[in-house]
């Protein structure tokens, strides 16, 4: 059976974050997931703020990265839950 391909857009999201002229806000995108609607909750030294799925949103640098980084470990463990289905 053939796999369903996502678009490019979810397949990379560790590079969806784009910095602003001003350099004080970036701009991040979470991609949508198919299992999880939910808006995301991101914390740092106690300042939160909830990033809505699919939409671009302006954040400060530093929940940027929080963001970038949760997003790209994600994709490692999809990657690693894949290698060990696959038996490697």
């Amino acid at each position: 059976m053939a796999q369903k391909k996502e678009p490019e857009e979810t397949k990379n999201p560790a590079e969806q974050v784009e910095p602003t002229e001003e350099g004080k806000r970036v701009r991040v995108k979470i991609p949508l997931d198919r299992k999880d609607k939910s808006p995301v909750f991101v914390c740092v030294n106690g300042e939160g703020c909830t990033i809505q799925r699919g939409k671009w949103v302006e954040v400060k640098p530093y929940i940027a990265e929080v963001i970038k980084t949760g997003l790209a470990q994600r994709e490692n463990v999809e990657v690693m839950i894949e290698t060990l289905a696959d038996g490697e």
